[in-house]
């Protein structure tokens, strides 16, 4: 029988390990990615474009085994062969089709595969939209061609599912994984959750490195009507402080029942 809580233990492990088919031959037209393959990142790569290439590390050693280097390089190019370069639309200027929106992406597989986000965050999931090309396959082949794609909503927010406000770094990778781009932590208070202390200045840098954005669902005590006169200057003393106190936090998502309107 399984211990309590225990199936944190597969939250946490977001790259299967062995995932490949060591017997599985790769196609002529698709791409061999092994030992001699680089990741390469711009030379002044942002959080999220450094973690993307570090997932992509972890990802083809410990389900592909293979162990890959991380290289920079200055001005957008398409060296050797093999190889996956990540970029954004400012450093490689193509139509990125269905890929042009926030999050959006296009993957150009050839001599080597590059990944073209509409941003940073899009970049990050061309990298995972790669993982599971490569996890579907078997192993490290990359069909020659291009795919685009953005994503069909945002916020598409999710609670933690590890435990209550609770959100370690692996459980970040595996919600960006997942294609969301938002997390919920619930606040009695400034970096107060249900009984406990949350530190969400803390929490925004790090989803930050993970392009997802943090809102607060709130359960501040609200005692003025909206009809009030003097209500909005209160909501500013309640909810602005909020934003005043912890910047990076996106929003603030109201319900009814928990935010008890008078």
């Amino acid at each position: 029988m399984e211990k309590n809580y225990e199936f944190r233990k597969t939250m946490l492990q977001i790259h299967k390990h062995g995932l490949r088919n060591v017997e599985m031959l790769p196609c002529a037209d698709e791409l061999v990615l092994d030992e001699n393959t680089c990741l390469l990142i711009p030379h002044k790569s942002t959080r999220v474009m450094r973690r993307a290439a570090l997932d992509m590390q972890d990802y083809l050693f410990t389900s592909m085994g293979i162990s890959v280097r991380i290289k920079t390089y200055s001005d957008f190019e398409t060296p050797g062969q093999g190889n996956i370069i990540y970029a954004t639309k400012e450093l490689n200027p193509i139509d990125l089709e269905d890929g042009n929106a926030s999050r959006g992406y296009r993957l150009d597989c050839g001599e080597n595969v590059v990944i073209t986000g509409f941003d940073d965050a899009g970049a990050m999931q061309g990298s995972f939209m790669l993982e599971e090309i490569m996890s579907l396959r078997h192993a490290p082949y990359i069909p020659n061609g291009t795919r685009a794609h953005r994503p069909l909503f945002s916020p598409r927010m999710t609670h933690s599912g590890y435990g209550e406000d609770m959100f370690p770094d692996a459980h970040l990778a595996a919600i960006a994984h997942s294609g969301m781009d938002a997390i919920l932590v619930t606040a009695w208070a400034i970096n107060c959750s249900v009984g406990k202390f949350v530190d969400f200045n803390e929490l925004c840098y790090r989803a930050e490195e993970y392009a997802i954005s943090v809102y607060v669902y709130s359960y501040l005590p609200v005692e003025k009507h909206p009809d009030d006169p003097d209500a909005p200057a209160y909501y500013e003393s309640v909810f602005g402080k909020m934003f005043e106190r912890c910047p990076g936090l996106k929003g603030i998502v109201m319900v009814g029942e928990t935010t008890e309107f008078p």
